[in-house]
């Protein structure tokens, strides 16, 4: 994939650059197939004038015996052609399979965060990478046929022109209306796929939670099941709709092509017999240019057009797919954390303001931050106040941010994503749920050890931390049990352990700081306030950043920000923010009662 150039037309090549010389090998063999039929129209034709003297008396039938032959072997090139374009077929797939498919997923893996985030980036994304390897596959088969097809005309013109010249002529224009009719309907069959990405989007959605275990239980004890099943047939109604408009009118188009081409048949037909009468071919030339013409007209009707709608659809993909592989990737972003990251003295955000792309309105406005090494820091703000987006600049996930952000005086835009996946472990409040080992599961946190028995001693102690001995032992085979259903022998987990288990990835991590963004905002206050404070002991010594809108356990933070509409507005500890920050004071008095047992 590295022969990418940045034009989407040289990604016409890419079967090619896939398929390897499997797909060079297998248009030679589609061109020798194609033009068989050249010499199965002299074949035939003498075969039949040979047959009809035979019978006329004017021959002996021994005068049957060669072109007899020679369309026997004909059959047999067709049929052992045929066979191995079938072995050679399946060498493309598998090339396309393996290198296409291979790249789209690293690709998305290794795209910028703030790629991911956008609406427009993310609609490329999902046409992409929908049924990839078909879409690549049906295109490169739609080429191959065309290629066929074009080779079968210039065969039969090359045989015409020697006869007629009238007939020639129908053949070109003709040709030329299909292949303008075709390639307009598949643009407008691939405008439908773009047009209605987002509508494909909500149904995705929506059948998710009908059919999904986790949406189960909401759907039988809420009844919305007959709601989202409304949702859902609104959202494929729309599509329908918009299908059947575009399908008729496409369809309209061809098959009154179709119909006219039958028509165009008898003409030719009648317009060959002026040189048969003529003399100027026999009678069998006739028979076998009629019949080509016949086959010919059937596969210009249907499967030319057909299959220029395919490759038409093809190329609006690839451009699509030129969009794609524009988007900007993290340069190391496959690159495992690097076993001992930076320890962070101390981190400063000077003066920075940020604002997500395409957007006007700054998120972040002047922040001028101090975090020091071992402390324990709360982040907090009402909705929309700029927290998560702190949090995603510190972990370098955005770096269009004015002003710096400095990790012990050096500015964080230097550090590699290797680097700074080593200093952070993240717990986001949308955490991943892997339906993997408990063992694994938590050993995620640190990559670069798993399997080692210095992280298993880890993991054993962090279990035992968080208070998870009982439920694991309720496993069938300890940490090694699955979680989840994939497995049969899987154990399922409930919310809030689902939560401990995620924050013992951020625990057994060898991170100098860790961050909490929001994970436990599924929990009640009283259960979330206990969570923090097991959590607290346990990270004594590293530098940890809890970023929340609720107030549940910030009373132990030693310093606790305070975020209002991007800016700071407050900084301090519990007592001196409650008598200095009105703000903070309100938050807390509304939410007193919460954690009140």
């Amino acid at each position: 994939m590295e022969k990418i150039k940045n034009k989407w037309y040289d990604f016409i090549k890419l079967p090619f650059i896939c398929g390897g010389v499997y797909s060079y090998f297998q248009i030679i063999i589609f061109v020798i197939q194609r033009a068989i039929p050249l010499l199965n129209v002299y074949i035939l034709a003498s075969l039949i004038d040979n047959t009809i003297e035979v019978v006329n008396g004017k021959k002996e039938a021994a005068a049957l015996l060669v072109p007899g032959i020679m369309f026997g072997i004909i059959v047999i090139l067709k049929n052992v052609a045929s066979v191995i374009n079938e072995i050679v077929s399946e060498g493309v797939v598998s090339g396309i399979r393996k290198n296409y498919v291979t790249y789209i997923v690293k690709k998305c893996a290794s795209l910028k965060y703030r790629e991911i985030e956008d609406e427009e980036t993310c609609d490329i994304i999902k046409r992409v990478k929908n049924n990839a390897d078909m879409q690549m596959q049906k295109g490169y088969n739609a080429f191959l046929k065309l290629l066929g097809i074009a080779v079968e005309i210039i065969c039969y013109i090359v045989i015409l022109y020697r006869i007629t010249s009238y007939v020639v002529l129908i053949v070109f224009v003709v040709s030329c209306i299909l292949v303008f009719i075709s390639v307009i309907n598949g643009k407008k069959q691939y405008a439908f796929v773009q047009d209605t990405a987002s509508d494909s989007r909500h149904i995705d959605y929506y059948d998710e939670i009908m059919t999904s275990r986790e949406s189960a239980a909401e759907r039988n004890l809420f009844r919305t099941g007959k709601y989202v099943q409304d949702k859902w047939v609104e959202y494929y109604k729309k599509i329908k709709k918009k299908e059947k408009s575009v399908t008729i009118k496409s369809l309209v188009q061809m098959k009154s092509v179709s119909s006219i081409m039958g028509l165009v048949t008898a003409g030719m037909a009648l317009i060959m017999l002026d040189p048969l009468s003529n003399k100027l071919i026999t009678l069998g030339l006739y028979i076998s240019l009629v019949q080509m013409a016949m086959e010919l007209v059937d596969l210009m009707s249907w499967d030319l057009t057909d299959y220029l709608i395919d490759f038409t659809k093809y190329v609006s993909y690839l451009k699509d797919f030129h969009k794609f592989v524009l988007l900007e990737e993290e340069e190391d972003a496959l690159t495992e954390p690097k076993e001992r990251g930076i320890d962070a003295e101390k981190i400063v955000f000077s003066d920075v303001s940020f604002r997500y792309p395409k957007a006007e309105k700054e998120v972040l406005r002047h922040i001028n931050l101090v975090l020091e090494k071992g402390k324990h820091y709360a982040i907090v703000g009402e909705n929309g106040s700029g927290k998560s987006t702190l949090i995603k600049v510190l972990l370098g996930l955005y770096d269009n941010y004015e002003g710096d952000i400095l990790l012990n005086d050096k500015s964080l835009r230097t550090l590699s994503m290797a680097e700074k996946k080593a200093i952070f472990s993240t717990l986001f409040q949308d955490f991943a749920e892997y339906q993997i080992s408990i063992k694994d599961n938590i050993g995620l946190g640190n990559i670069n050890a798993l399997g080692t028995k210095e992280l298993d001693q880890k993991i054993e102690k962090a279990v035992s931390d968080f208070g998870l001995k009982k439920v694991i032992g309720q496993g069938k085979n300890g940490l090694d049990t699955e979680l989840g259903k994939l497995d049969k022998e899987g154990m399922g987990v409930s919310g809030g352990e689902w939560q401990r288990i995620a924050m013992m990835r951020t625990v057994v991590s060898n991170a100098s700081v860790l961050i909490l963004d929001e994970p436990t905002a599924a929990l009640d206050p009283v259960a979330e306030s206990r969570l923090y404070e097991d959590f607290d002991k346990i990270s004594r010594g590293r530098t940890t950043i809890l970023i929340t809108h609720r107030l549940a356990s910030i009373k132990l933070a030693d310093s606790i920000i305070v975020l209002n509409k991007g800016e700071i507005v407050g900084a301090g500890n519990h007592d001196e923010l409650m008598k200095k920050c009105d703000i903070y004071r309100n938050m807390y008095e509304m939410q007193r009662s919460w954690y009140e047992e």
